[in-house]
Formats: structure tokens, sequence, C-alpha cells
């Protein structure tokens, strides 16, 4: 700036608050900041109140002639032709005009008859000259407003209307004010598209083309996608890409606020709250890109006058190209690819400062940001479902770029051709994670069938109850096949088994994600059986005072149970088949009473219809009697054999109590 001057910016509407809610100035060498103006008016509902003529919220013809209630205006009407009425308005309602039949015009008069209108129609009501005329608006062809006050507050009613501004424009003129030729800058914020990331992975083959300068180990490519939204060319810019949600709303500082105001003589307050966003983000960065449509004049006049003179240029270079294909060395898509970005301190996750950036209005460009080697490792990853299948082509990437990766899509390159494609997570700094880009049909994979087996370990009774300790053991496994020309390195993946310890394998990978993992390489053309053994510590109780005499004889039979459980629970079963005679003698005896009183109720009710003094009677009183005699007896030894029952089951009872057998070794096999 040379002395006091100004500066005109640009926006469009929906940039304008963000503009004024973060603008800031800076002027050198003894300058001064003024002021930033912008076009402010009053609302054009406010405008159109304060006329006579209120136009506001685009009314219709009846609601503007409503307005005009006791003034002067002249109707033209349209049937009968060429006559006028002048009056002043009395008001202008809704009417329901009833049906008219008209004659049955000849056919050279049809086209020329107007029909009468019928139903809901707007009509005015006039006072002319001591008459009150109703006219409907559909028969007025021109109104005049025979008030000039009236034809002005039109006029200016209808400029208001047309001065208002562009709706999509907004200017905003910053001031400076100073004595001498010196630098000022400004910097505001515009609300853009959130920048993103994406990724190349590039996979060498694994030999080193002196030429093609191959490396030996992965490299990531990393490329950030920022577009230029804006109606301002981005040219030579210094970008800056950082990670973070900043908090950020919507404040309209551009256009007047009014209070509303009631009837009541003290106004009431209304608090304005801004509109917030639930997500926000910091400025958009771009890229230098080529040039497009909408580029400034003299850029677009070097563009055109530059493309005649290297057109025959360009079309000699790729002649040459074409006929040295043959001898061109395999595609190296890291030749030539540079990151343009330098790592920034200001975000702790993700920091780049890109420098001389361009990009047209309107268009997006893609920037390298980073181009870097990477630990790598590629495997073949397949995950158990219960199925034979494929693993996946997969790598384990360790992040030794030294920066934050954000999310975002990855796209493998191996071998110089497309290898698959894969969302590749949040990445900090030295942490690791397996990427699988594809399905590898040359390796084969089929789970092998599942076997289980068990082994008494030792044996204890303790408080009646039978402890085992079985060793179970799981065996599972996989056979993988592998068709390619090269070795593979598999990685084999199961669910965990909870309390189930790995034995076979000895060495494997620690489990990930609640799975258990193996890692085994296979040769060329080769099958290899990866079994799977896993043994688990069960400890099995028995209860014994519930069991029965078949319960516990089954027991004795249990393979390589010790010696001395095996005694003990003998012993039981001896005691027990005790407990079961007595309980049948019980059982008998008390059988033998029930059907000796059972012959008795029978014989009592013979004698109940018999005469006494017959030898039938007499024969079955004498029978009855004995029976009676008997039923004594039975109950006598009903009464002993329960008591020795009892005894039994307390005998019984005693044992379980009092047996007991230390932990001891099973049997060796014989």
């Amino acid at each position: 700036m040379d002395g006091n001057a100004s500066q005109k910016l640009y926006f469009r509407s929906g940039q304008i608050n963000d503009v004024l809610a973060s603008l800031v100035f800076q002027d050198t060498r003894g300058g001064r900041v003024g002021e930033a103006t912008f076009p402010s008016q009053e609302p054009l509902s406010v405008t159109l109140h304060g006329l006579s003529v209120n136009l506001d919220g685009n009314p219709s013809l009846a609601a503007i002639l409503g307005q005009f209630r006791g003034d002067w205006v002249t109707l033209t009407i349209i049937k009968p032709r060429h006559k006028t009425i002048s009056g002043r308005i009395i008001d202008v309602h809704q009417a329901n005009l009833p049906f008219q039949p008209q004659p049955r015009p000849v056919p050279w008069q049809a086209a020329n008859l107007m029909q009468a209108p019928t139903g809901p129609a707007w009509c005015i009501n006039l006072f002319s000259h001591g008459h009150i005329h109703g006219i409907t608006l559909a028969n007025v062809a021109a109104i005049h407003l025979d008030n000039p006050r009236l034809q002005r507050s039109f006029d200016r009613a209808l400029n208001a209307l047309a001065r208002q501004p562009n709706p999509h424009k907004r200017e905003i003129t910053l001031w400076f004010h100073g004595t001498s030729s010196r630098l000022v800058r400004f910097a505001y914020l515009l609300e853009t598209p959130l920048w993103r990331i994406t990724y190349r992975l590039v996979i060498p083959s694994g030999k080193v083309v002196p030429k093609a300068k191959m490396l030996s180990e992965p490299v990531l490519q990393a490329f950030a996608i920022v577009s230029n939204q804006t109606d301002m060319n981005w040219r030579h810019l210094r970008l800056h890409l950082l990670g973070g949600k900043p908090i950020s709303f919507i404040d309209d500082l551009y256009r007047p606020l009014y209070l509303p105001r009631s009837v009541a003589p003290l106004p009431s307050g209304v608090s304005f709250r801004p509109q917030t966003y639930g997500n926000s983000w910091g400025p958009v960065l771009p890229l230098r890109g080529s040039s497009a449509p909408g580029v400034e004049p003299q850029f677009a006049l070097r563009f055109a006058t530059a493309k005649a003179g290297i057109a025959e240029q360009h079309r000699l270079e790729i002649d040459a190209l074409q006929n040295q294909a043959g001898r061109l060395a395999p595609f190296n898509p890291l030749q030539g690819v540079q990151a343009m970005a330098q790592t920034g301190r200001t975000h702790p996750a993700f920091d780049y400062r890109v420098s001389d950036v361009s990009i047209p209005r309107q268009q997006s460009a893609m920037v390298p940001i980073l181009v870097a080697p990477i630990q790598g490792r590629l495997l073949d990853l397949y995950v158990d479902r219960g199925y034979a299948g494929h693993p996946l082509q997969s790598m384990q990437l360790t992040n030794t770029t030294g920066k934050y990766l954000l999310a975002g899509p990855l796209s493998v390159v191996r071998q110089g051709s497309y290898g698959g494609d894969v969302q590749l997570p949040s990445l900090g700094r030295g942490q690791k994670r397996i990427i699988s880009f594809a399905v590898d049909q040359s390796v084969n994979v089929r789970p092998m069938p599942q076997k289980n087996t068990s082994v008494l370990i030792s044996a204890e009774i303790k408080d009646a109850t039978l402890i085992v300790i079985r060793d179970s053991t799981h065996q599972s496994g996989y056979l993988l096949v592998n068709r390619a020309a090269t070795a593979r390195t598999v990685l084999v993946r199961q669910n965990q088994m909870p309390g189930w310890k790995i034995v076979t394998p000895a060495r494997h990978p620690a489990a990930r994600h609640g799975m258990d993992q193996f890692e085994l390489t296979l040769p060329t053309n080769a099958t290899v059986k990866l079994p799977i053994v896993r043994t688990q510590a069960q400890r099995q109780l028995s209860p014994l005072t519930a069991l029965k005499r078949p319960a516990l004889l089954q027991l004795i039979q249990t393979p390589h149970l010790p010696v001395a459980v095996v005694t003990v629970l003998k012993q039981a079963v001896a005691l027990r088949k005790i407990v079961h005679q007595k309980q049948a003698a019980v059982n008998a005896t008390g059988s033998d009473g029930n059907r000796v009183m059972a012959y008795q109720a029978h014989l009592r009710e013979n004698l109940l219809a018999l005469n006494k003094a017959s030898n039938v009677y007499n024969a079955m009183a004498a029978d009855l009697q004995r029976q009676e005699v008997q039923l004594q007896k039975l109950r006598q030894m009903s009464a002993a054999e329960r008591m020795s029952l009892s005894t039994a089951q307390t005998n019984l009872a005693d044992f379980w109590k009092k047996a007991r057998v230390a932990k001891t070794l099973a049997r060796p096999e014989k």
C-alpha cells in the first residue's frame, strides 16, 4: 500500500459471516489498520413496512388493493368494452358467484363469447357519485391510482425491490492509513471441504534394478486431496495440513438484527444464540494443479499462448517415447515422486506444511505429502471359519515412518501391478497392523478332523466326594498346500479355547484379539501339516452319598482308578448292599401285611352278609381270627426289620463320614 489506500474483497454470501468472524490485519512501517466496511442496509421487510404500499411477502392483487381502501381509483372494465369507473375503494372481498345459464350461441359467434365466471371470486366495491358498484376483479382490465401520493409510494416500494444486492455475492473493503509505501497483510478463514488422505503401498519385487532405483523394502506414499471451492484462484500458497476438530459455529454478523417489539410500552429482550455444528474442521489446504476453466485472465492468456508453441514439441516427444517403448525400463511408481510437505509441530498427531501450491477455483488437487520406507513383512493370513479356503495376501506393517498415519484408503502396488485395496486404520508411530489386500489362490488350507482324549491322572475321596483329575487332550490342525512358484509364510488364526494350553507347536505367536496364532513356512510346491495339540487338567466331582449300588459299581470299573479308592468304593457297595437287603425285607413284610389286611376286609364284608348260625359263618370267623394273629406277627417282624434298616443306613452314613483317601496317582496300564 502507498499512503491511505483500500483493498476490496469479494465473497459468496455463505462465506461472509466466517470472514467477519476471523478477519485479522497487519500494517507495517508505521501504518495503521483502519476499518473494514461492507454494504449494510435495512432488511427488505423493514423497508417495505415503512412505505404506504407494503409489497413484502409477494402479496396478491386483492391484498394490494385492500391497502388502498378509501382512495380514488379508476377501473377499466373488460365487459362491456371501453368502460371506466372511477370511485373510492370500499373493500375487497371474496364471494361465490351464482351460476348464470347462457344462451346457446350461433356457430360464428362461439369464439367471441366469454363465459360468465362462477364459483368463488375476488370482488371490489367502489363508491362512485352516490352509487356503490360491485365488480369482480376478473372483469377488470386495468387499475389506475388517482392519488399521486400512492403512485410515488408504489414507485418507492418497487425501487426497493429492484435495488436488492446480489444474494450470492458480498463485498468487503479493507482500509489502511499511512504515509509511506509499505506491506500490509490480512488473513481470514473460509469454510471449505475437509481434506482427505489416500495411500499407496509399493511392494518391490525383491530384485534390485539399478536404473529404476527400486528399493528392497516397501515404500508408503501418502497424498492429500484438497479442494478449492472458493471463487479465487490459489496461486503459490503455503498450506498447513493438520488433524483435529476445532469447535466452530456460524454467527450472522453481516445482516442487521432488529429486536422484535411488542405493543406494550416496555420492549422485551431477545437473546440470539449462534447456530452450532456437531463436526467442524479448520481451513482446508490445497495443492498445485494445472490450469482449468475459470482461471484468471492473464494466466489463461499465458496458457493459450504457450499451448500453440508446445503442441508440436509434445507430439514429437510422445512419438519418440513410443518408438523407444521396447527399451523402456519396467514401470517404477517410486521414480520421481517426492513429498511436497514438511512435518510441522502445531498438532501432536498429524501436521504437514506444504509450500508453493496452486489450485484454480472450483477445482481439487492431490498433493504428495509423504514418501517414506516402511517396515513390512509379506505373509498369508488364514482365519479359521470351519471350512477349507484360501488365505489372504497380507502384509504386517510397522509404522517406521516417524509420522502419525491417519485412516484412509490404501492401494497396493506389487511388482509393478495392482495388488488390491484395503482401508488403513489410524496407525501411531511404532504400531503394528496386518493389512489384507487380496486372496492367495495358489495356497489352500483345509482343517483336519478334531479328536478329544482324556487320561486319568489322580483320584481322592474327601467329604463323601470322589475327586478325579483328568488330563484332557484336544487335537486339531490344518493341511496346507502351496502350488505357487515361491515359498509362502502363512499365519493361521484360530479361536481361543479358554483354559486350554497349547503344547504343539511349542513356539507360536502370542494370541491376539481372542484368537490363537500359528505361523509356518510353506516351501514351493509342497504340502505341509500343521498339528495343533491343546491340553487341560479337568477336575471332576462326584458326590457319593447319593449314588446307588449300580452307580458305585460303574465307578469301580473306571480305568486306572487307584486301588485305595476302589477298596473304599467296594466297602461302600457292600454296605449299600446290606441297606438294599434290609430295605427289601421291610418292603416284603409290608407287602405281606397289606395282603393280610386286604383279606381281612374281604372276610368282614362276607360275614356281614351271612347268617351267624350257619357253618360258613363260623368257618369265616375262625379264618378271620387266624389272619389277625398272622397280622400281629407281621407287624412285630416289620418293626424289627425297620430297626435293622435304620442301623444299616446309620452304618453307611458313618462310613462316608470317616471314609477318606488322600490324593493318589492313577494305576499304570498293564
